[in-house]
């Protein structure tokens, strides 16, 4: 009888086939391909020679290659191996009827329990019982056997798909000792940043193993699982994988070796994300690493080297107490630690963690893989996606859905936070529910990270969501420090423990409360009356409650007390008030939290004498002698400078920025830049000189066409058009938004160094209220050392100015005036 095997090839995937030949006829012998060389005692395997699926009559098996340790009945085709045989020797067997020539089957020593691991015995798929769809095949890359198993015709659980691979050979096991199950797996369609982990179920008094394999990627990776019987005997394989959708599941290489327990991977832990803290606080937090066995129990005797592979300077690992440090001084970003295991150098592990200004990390459930950052306690479930049933986010994005299965869930944020005592917070979050007639609260609390036991001071928020999507928000403040982990609990009542809620856009921020825009409008005179105006700022809607109050005193520098006229904006000069220096103070408050923020008081200015009218029955203008020390209040800069904005850096012109910004003369985006080359409009300007100049605001006098008496600047080029710094540009029209030239600021300063009532190296120009001309402020300018020029020696008076140009002329000329 003639007999043919070959390969198939169908399109892309090559199976592994016995095909009968041109006769029908097939002669062949079943049996392990590989045998198990036991530690002790023998082994024995059963040979079977079959035509067609049948016994063959007839026929015959003999051994022609027998190593040492190994011998075969050929009677019984019983091949038995001792413990004394060598692993890796090979057996041949020659098997065929008696008027055939023989064929050789080639039987590997091995230590490995299982049949077949490697797929390429044949027939395809011996020693193993799989549903009908799967098949043995090729793997494109490798070109290695591998077994492909479809995860959708076998079974559908509530948690995805699974697809069973079941030994039909028994694995011999001894009681104690430890057998480590190894195998190389991937899916066709996974996600390639999955770690794939096996869980051991163990092995089970009726005589089986149960490992199963989830969070497969679409990545070859070699996972294990490490087991022990209790009571020596031969027992079952099961190999479950997990599919959270329809799919299929490639397997090769699998063995089940006996091993040492030896250091086989590393657990390194820690927080996923840091806080980080206010100026001169150091956030401590605990680094776990530890070396795990096979089984993954920890090794105690192994020691780990942990270090922190980042330079941030606001960022530190300290050995001797395991812990990371994180100062005020860290930046906001992605961090890396390393653990290696100090005996198997190879052995590493990485972990990246995130420092934040924000309290809770990945608060609206956009990271991968699902549910990252936090920890949910059992048996509650979590699901994480854009649309979960007939449920989606109102604004498309990803959210959580959290399934109770019980009275309460407990959510871990997996981010520490320190609070300060004193310091108010916001926490905000975007809730629903499913069910909706069941009362649903949830409370936010602190887990401290000192403290033993649940603490009620630490409660931050209560919510009760209600059926649709709403926001929530809460104001909370702590009366000592804490750090810790925010923690939700979610509760329902017993009876309906099936509620379902879904959560959205957590976060924890520093409450912001404070005013801006503080001005004072109307002319600083006996008979006139001051008008206070100001933005109250938070971050939580909180209605305005300020306190608003007026500060007097006989002295520039002198103490201030409050007048009787406590709340009022408004406040009409009489005569008692000629001669004394008068503040504006708001103190912001929030109406419905009860928070305080820092008081902002303007800075102090006379209040004139009452002006006379003159024989033409108009007012005249004082002259500079009369308003000596008047006129101008220019701030005093300070040598330090606070680190203000984000874009400067290096930047030329960074400390004449900071020493603005120092005393609120510039402001800078809400972004937290400058922008330093960005151009400077005339109404910008007129608001940062007039600053930078201690002036008061000049009353609405309609004379600009594009001026309206409510705009925000109208105050500062009032002034500054009183004193003749500014002027219109055309036809009345003041042009606020346009940008300013360099040529218009040398004028201004130029004219407010005139009046200035100072000794000007061109003495003839003190005092002058006449307009000199551009090349003269120019001059004067430079001999002051307020203008600089650029490097050709030129002013390029027609180019417009810049943030930064700008900031370095008034600092300039604030310095010139203070050394005076």
């Amino acid at each position: 009888m003639r007999i043919s095997k070959w390969l198939c090839f169908v399109v892309t995937v090559v199976c592994l086939c016995v095909l009968l030949g041109a006769e029908g006829y097939a002669l062949e012998l079943f049996g392990r391909r590989t045998v198990f060389v036991p530690s002790g005692g023998a082994a024995d395997y059963v040979y079977m020679l079959s035509e067609n699926g049948e016994a063959a009559d007839g026929g015959f098996v003999r051994a022609v290659s027998l190593p040492a340790g190994v011998s075969f009945d050929e009677s019984t085709c019983h091949l038995t191996v001792s413990s004394n045989a060598i692993v890796g020797e090979t057996v041949i067997l020659e098997y065929a009827e008696s008027n055939e020539k023989p064929q050789s089957a080639y039987i590997k020593l091995t230590d490995n329990l299982v049949q077949n691991g490697n797929f390429a015995d044949l027939p395809a798929m011996q020693g193993w019982n799989v549903a009908e769809s799967s098949q043995v095949m090729l793997s494109e890359a490798e070109k290695e056997v591998c077994a492909v198993l479809s995860a959708k015709t076998y079974d559908e659980t509530e948690n995805g798909y699974i697809a069973r691979l079941v030994s039909d050979v028994t694995v011999p096991m001894e009681a104690g000792k430890l057998y480590v199950l190894r195998a190389d797996v991937r899916t066709n369609d996974g996600d390639d940043s999955y770690v794939t982990s096996p869980r051991n179920f163990g092995v089970s008094e009726g005589g089986t193993m149960e490992v199963l394999i989830e969070e497969i990627g679409s990545t070859w990776r070699n996972i294990y699982a490490a087991m022990t019987a209790e009571v020596s005997g031969v027992y079952n394989l099961n190999l479950n994988f997990l599919l959270p959708t329809e799919g299929e599941v490639y397997v090769k290489n699998i063995v089940i070796l006996e091993e040492e327990l030896v250091p086989s991977a590393l657990e390194l832990s820690m927080a996923s994300s840091f806080y980080v803290p206010q100026k001169d606080a150091v956030l401590t937090l605990p680094v776990t690493a530890r070396v795990l066995d096979q089984t993954g129990t920890p090794m105690l005797n192994e020691a780990v080297t942990i270090s922190l592979l980042d330079s941030d300077p606001g960022i530190f690992y300290d050995a001797a107490t395991g812990c990371v440090q994180v100062s005020s001084t860290a930046s906001v970003g992605a961090h890396m630690i390393k653990a290696v295991c100090d005996s198997v150098p190879s052995l590493e592990k990485y972990f990246i963690f995130n420092t934040t200004i924000s309290g809770i990390y990945n608060g609206n459930f956009e990271l991968e893989p699902a549910g990252e950052g936090w920890i949910l306690m059992e048996p509650a479930q979590m699901q994480v996606g854009k649309k979960i049933g007939n449920q989606s986010a109102p604004d498309g994005s990803r959210f959580a859905q959290v399934a109770m299965n019980g009275s309460t869930a407990v959510l871990y944020n997996n981010s520490y936070v320190s609070f300060r005592a004193e310091q108010s917070y916001v926490f905000r979050l975007s809730g629903a529910k499913h069910f909706v007639d069941v009362e649903t609260p949830i409370a936010i609390f602190v887990e401290s990270l000192s403290a033993e036991d649940f603490d009620e001071s630490l409660i931050a928020a209560y919510f009760t969501l209600e059926k649709q999507w709403q926001d929530y928000c809460a104001v909370f403040t702590f009366d000592r420090d804490v750090t810790g982990r925010l923690l939700l609990a979610v509760m329902t009542p017993e009876e309906h423990d099936q509620q379902v809620v879904y959560l959205d856009n957590l976060s924890v921020e520093r409450a912001e409360l404070r005013v801006r825009n503080v001005k004072v409008s109307g002319t600083p005179r006996v008979g006139s009356t001051l008008k206070a105006s100001y933005e109250f700022v938070n971050n939580y809607d909180s209605p305005d409650a300020s306190m608003v109050q007026w500060l007097v005193a006989d002295e520039k520098d002198g103490e201030y007390t409050p007048l009787a006229v406590f709340g009022s904006s408004e406040l009409f000069l009489d005569e008692s008030l000629e001669g004394k220096y008068l503040s504006f103070c708001v103190t912001p408050i929030s109406a419905t939290a009860g928070v305080f923020g820092e008081p902002y008081i303007t800075e102090p200015f006379l209040i004139l004498s009452k002006k006379k009218p003159s024989s033409g029955g108009t007012v005249s203008k004082p002259t500079p002698e009369q308003e000596e020390g008047s006129l101008f209040a220019p701030v005093v800069l300070t040598t330090y400078q606070s680190n203000h904005f984000v874009d400067m850096g290096s930047h030329w012109a960074v400390l004449y920025v900071n020493r603005l910004a120092d005393k609120g003369v510039i402001h800078g985006y809400p972004d937290g830049s400058f922008k330093p080359s960005n151009l400077v409009t005339r109404a910008e300007f007129a608001a940062m000189a007039i600053r930078a100049l201690g002036m008061q605001d000049g009353a609405y006098s309609a004379s600009f066409a594009d001026v309206a008496p409510d705009a925000w600047y109208t105050g500062s080029v009032e002034a500054a058009a009183g004193l003749s710094l500014m002027q219109a540009r055309k036809d009345r029209n003041f042009m606020p938004d346009a940008p300013i030239t360099r040529g218009e600021i040398i004028y201004f300063l130029g004219k407010a160094l005139c009046l200035s009532g100072k000794e000007l190296p061109q003495g003839e120009h003190t005092g002058e209220e006449k307009a000199l001309s551009l090349e003269e402020y120019e001059a004067l300018l430079k001999a002051c050392g307020i203008l600089l020029g650029y490097e050709d020696g030129s002013m390029r008076e027609e180019n417009y100015a810049t943030r930064a140009e700008s900031a370095a002329m008034l600092t300039r000329l604030l310095t010139w005036w203070q050394e005076k």
